[in-house]
């Protein structure tokens, strides 16, 4: 309540509120060879950007990691693709994150995940919401914001996942950055 001094507020990026699953992989380590991918686009797929997120790794042969929230259209069109593996969203997404070298992800609360993690990670705005945030982990972080995902096409995401993909350098840099900025102390 307004007025009650009794109230302490924790409010701002000091104070996210990750899951203790999290806390568990501050040390990641970057891979050489980028071979696995991870896309997440929360909990549902409207615009069906998923499957062009897929196909960009694929491309790149990367093996993917996708949530089964994705979608049934994605779940039947890779269902058979032993190269697409899927996860549920009651597994340690923690761990998950810990095992792929790359991320494809929208740009809300699952994108400072990955910074705690340390992923790096290939943002697409899916909502207006989550320009800011994006901008900010662009900027501070050093991932790659490439947008509102109705103005990205498909090459876009292919050739920036090319990038990212061939550049060790740049992939040890963004998992220095996105993990000092989340140091995974806001429950605390």
């Amino acid at each position: 309540p307004v007025g009650d001094s009794n109230v302490e507020f924790l409010l701002g990026c000091g104070y996210l509120c990750l899951r203790e699953e999290f806390l568990a992989y501050r040390k990641k380590e970057v891979n050489k060879d980028a071979i696995l991918a991870l896309v997440i686009m929360g909990g549902s797929d409207p615009q069906k950007q998923t499957a062009r997120c897929i196909e960009a790794c694929l491309e790149n042969y990367m093996d993917v990691f996708v949530s089964d929230s994705a979608g049934e259209n994605v779940l039947d069109t890779y269902i058979n693709n032993h190269r697409v593996k899927f996860f549920s969203a009651l597994e340690n997404v923690a761990a998950i994150m810990n095992k792929v070298d790359i991320a494809i992800s929208g740009s809300g609360i699952t994108a400072l995940e990955l910074a705690c993690v340390g992923v790096p990670t290939i943002l697409l705005e899916l909502a207006e919401n989550q320009r800011g945030n994006a901008e900010s982990l662009e900027r501070d972080a050093g991932f790659s914001f490439l947008g509102n995902f109705s103005n990205v096409n498909s090459d876009q995401i292919t050739e920036t996942v090319s990038g990212l993909k061939c550049d060790y350098t740049k992939r040890s840099l963004m998992m220095m950055q996105a993990q000092s900025l989340i140091d995974g102390n806001g429950t605390k």
